[in-house]
């Protein structure tokens, strides 16, 4: 009995190796595509304009100068620098990548993000996330009216 549980306690171990390897090249891969995809840029692209419309909005209504307002956005600047070039950023970024895909479709999409068309999508992404993020704010702003009636009616309830 001992040695048919160290036989399969060998196997189990021997496999392991091969699939070691195996996650290892597919963490690299996934690596590679959020580099290739320019994540960076991208996360920056996106979150800086949706920062600076937020801190504008909200520190304008509170009558905090113009000249205080620009220097946070400027930290704001500083802030997503600092995230993207945190190194858990993009091993993060990568971890996810390897949950989503295979390492086959990993190596599919960086064929893709290669050619021109995958090229212009990375370009256009960031630009188009933002326009999506601004149409959704506009017809958010248009809706508000009504929503807030409805949250005052609801929090006006007895319980």
């Amino acid at each position: 009995m001992k040695t048919v549980t160290s036989i399969i306690t060998s196997l189990c171990l021997l496999t392991q190796i091969p699939l070691s390897a195996s996650q290892e090249t597919h963490k690299r891969a996934a690596e590679n595509l959020v580099e290739i995809m320019g994540t960076k840029v991208a996360f920056k692209s996106a979150f800086t304009p949706v920062f600076n419309n937020q801190i504008q909005q909200a520190l304008a209504a509170q009558g905090i100068s113009q000249g205080k307002i620009d220097r946070i956005k400027e930290a704001g600047g500083t802030l997503a620098d600092n995230i993207v070039n945190d190194p858990k950023y993009m091993a993060s970024m990568g971890e996810i990548y390897v949950e989503a895909f295979s390492e086959d479709e990993i190596k599919d999409l960086i064929t893709f993000y290669e050619t021109p068309t995958g090229k212009k999508v990375m370009k256009m992404l960031p630009i188009l996330s933002v326009r999506g993020a601004q149409i959704g704010d506009t017809i958010a702003a248009d809706n508000m009216v009504p929503f807030q009636a409805e949250m005052k009616k609801i929090l006006l309830e007895e319980e």
